[in-house]
């Protein structure tokens, strides 16, 4: 599995039931954040945890031994080759799979009775290709690219840039900063200007 930024995959949430028996009987959920194992390492003493979860841990988070030898050596290592063919071999689905997605309330006011339900994400995989789809997936939240601090499903960052997204762009013909979702009253507000300087633009050709 790719290096990427630890995400909490619960059990229930990804295991597919044809896997669910499997991953349960072998123990492949992390003892710290009780999610499936990501980048596992083992213990001397045995205990098997994802790698970002231990990162920190001086002792074993289940029994205490000591992580570090007397030599400042840590005593824990990268999970087995055959162990971690196993673990990337169980058949998971995406977090949002199948998950009834919020319809935002102005939809849901013109939605039939018992509200519209937005499609939800249909992939389904190995879970050594489970973080790779999440890093791309349109129904994961990623942050707002002009950094205003939203977080938001990707495929819900378009309409967001568009019109409420309160850092906004610059307009194209007077330079000034508008709120994306001022830039219709800034257009009407300024049309003279506008014109005015369009049609400087054009003499000045």
């Amino acid at each position: 599995m790719a290096e990427a930024t630890h995400r909490l995959l619960l059990l229930d949430d990804v295991i597919l039931s044809s896997s669910r028996a499997q991953a349960e009987d072998l123990g492949l959920t992390c003892g710290v954040c009780l999610g499936l194992l990501q980048l596992p390492e083992e213990t001397r003493c045995g205990h098997l945890f994802c790698r970002a979860c231990l990162d920190a841990a001086a002792s074993c988070p289940l029994c205490r031994a000591p992580l570090v030898d007397g030599g400042g050596k840590r005593n824990v290592a990268p999970a087995s080759p055959a162990f971690q063919r196993l673990l990337n071999g169980l058949r998971v689905c995406c977090p949002h799979h199948g998950r009834q997605e919020r319809v935002p309330a102005k939809k849901r006011k013109a939605a039939p009775s018992g509200g519209a339900q937005e499609p939800a994400c249909e992939w389904t995989g190995c879970f050594g290709d489970l973080l790779k789809h999440v890093s791309a997936c349109s129904f994961e939240e990623a942050p707002c690219s002009r950094g205003c601090g939203a977080r938001l499903r990707r495929k819900d960052l378009p309409e967001h840039l568009e019109q409420f997204c309160p850092i906004g762009t610059k307009c194209e013909i007077c330079c000034a900063h508008v709120p994306t979702a001022g830039k219709a009253a800034h257009d009407k507000a300024n049309a003279q200007q506008h014109t005015d300087l369009l049609w400087r633009r054009v003499v000045e050709l």
